[in-house]
C-alpha cells in the first residue's frame, strides 16, 4: 500500500507542471520541452526516494515504467498519424508517468492503466467541442432564418444520390483514417491489455462500431461548424511556423504545383515548420496571391489537464462512471 503522503508529492508535481505547461501553451501555442524534462527529472527523484525509503516497491516502479513506455508509444503513434502535436503527446506520456497508479483503481487495465487517462482526455475535449459545434450550427440556422422543417428538408435533399456522392467524394480521407486508427488502437489496448490473442465478442465489436461512428460524426461536426468557420486570412509575409494553412482542392490545382506539394510534404498537427513556411510563401508570392486562410487551433494541453483531473476524481473512465449512475 503506497502511503497517501507519497502520492501527494506526485500530485503537487503534476499541478506545478500543468500550470507551467498551460501558461506557455496558451500564450505561445508551444509546450516548452524544458518544463517536460524538469518534470520528468523531478518524478524520477520522487520514485528513487520512494524506493529508498520503502514507500514504493520495485514491482510498483516496474508497473509505472511499463505504463509510461506504452503511453509514450501511443503518444508517438498519435503524433505519427498527425492526430495531435508532439508536445501534447509528450505531455500525456509525462502525466502517465507521474500519476500514481491508485487513481486508476476503479477501471484498472493491466500493463496500460493510463488508457483511462487517454479516454477521459478525449471524452472531455470532444464533449465541449460538440457543444461548440451545435452552437455554431444554431447560429447558422438563425442567421439564415431557417425553420426546423427547412433544416429537415435540407438534410433529406442532401441525402439524394447525387449530393451524397459529392459529399462522399469531398470527405477528408486522412481525417477518417486518423479517427479509425485512433479508435482501433484504443479498442485493442482496452480489449487486450495483456496482449492476449482471441476474437472480440459481439458486445465489444458493437461498442467499437458505435464508438467509431460517434467519433467520426463528432469529428465531422467539429470540422464543419468550428474549424471551417474559425479561420483567418494571413499575408505571405506574415506566415510563421506553427500556423496551419487551409489548402483547398482549388489551391492544389492553381496556386501549388505538384512539385511544390511534394516538397511541402505532410503538414503535421504542430503546423508548418520553417522549411514549409518558405515553400508556402514562395508559392503564394509567385502566383500573386495576397493572402491565405489559416486555421485557428486552440491549445490542447488544457484538455489533457482536465482529463487528468477527471481521472483523479473518478478513478475510472468518465463514460463508465456516468453510465453507472443509471444502472
Amino acid at each position: 500500500m503506497i502511503p497517501t503522503i507519497y502520492n501527494l508529492g506526485f500530485l503537487i508535481l503534476i499541478a506545478v507542471v500543468g500550470i507551467f505547461v498551460m501558461t506557455g501553451d496558451i500564450a505561445r501555442r508551444k509546450i516548452p520541452n524544458v518544463v517536460l524534462v524538469r518534470g520528468l527529472a523531478a518524478g524520477l527523484l520522487l520514485y528513487v526516494a520512494g524506493l529508498s525509503s520503502g514507500f514504493a516497491t520495485a514491482g510498483y516502479f516496474r508497473d509505472v515504467l511499463i505504463n509510461a513506455a506504452l503511453s509514450l508509444f501511443v503518444g508517438y503513434v498519435f503524433w505519427a498519424v498527425n492526430f495531435w502535436p508532439a508536445g501534447d503527446a509528450k505531455l500525456f506520456a509525462l502525466f502517465a508517468f507521474l500519476l500514481p497508479l491508485r487513481y486508476y483503481e476503479k477501471g484498472y487495465v493491466p500493463l496500460f492503466p493510463s488508457i483511462v487517462l487517454l479516454t477521459n482526455i478525449f471524452i472531455c475535449a470532444y464533449a465541449v467541442l460538440s457543444v461548440r459545434a451545435l452552437r455554431h450550427a444554431w447560429i447558422d440556422a438563425r442567421a439564415s432564418k431557417r425553420s426546423a422543417s427547412d433544416i429537415v428538408l435540407g438534410i433529406r435533399a442532401s441525402c439524394s444520390r447525387s449530393r451524397l456522392s459529392r459529399a462522399i467524394g469531398s470527405v477528408d480521407t486522412s481525417t477518417v483514417g486518423r479517427n479509425l486508427l485512433g479508435m482501433l488502437g484504443i479498442f485493442v489496448l482496452a480489449k487486450y491489455p495483456s496482449f492476449s490473442v482471441g476474437w472480440p465478442d459481439a458486445v465489444s465489436l458493437r461498442t467499437f462500431i458505435v464508438g467509431m461512428a460517434a467519433w467520426t460524426a463528432v469529428s465531422w461536426a467539429v470540422k464543419r461548424y468550428i474549424a471551417d468557420q474559425e479561420e483567418y486570412a494571413v499575408t505571405p509575409e506574415s506566415i510563421r511556423p506553427g500556423m496551419s494553412p487551409v489548402i483547398s482542392s482549388r489551391d492544389r490545382e492553381g496556386i501549388f504545383s505538384k512539385e511544390a506539394l511534394r516538397a511541402l510534404g505532410t503538414i503535421r498537427a504542430d503546423g508548418l515548420d520553417g522549411r514549409q513556411v518558405g515553400i508556402v510563401r514562395e508559392a503564394l508570392i509567385s502566383d500573386g496571391v495576397d493572402s491565405m486562410r489559416m486555421r485557428k487551433h486552440g491549445p490542447f494541453s488544457p484538455w489533457i489537464v482536465v482529463g487528468l483531473l477527471v481521472t483523479i476524481i473518478l478513478n475510472e473512465n468518465a463514460l463508465r462512471a456516468v453510465s453507472g449512475l443509471f444502472s
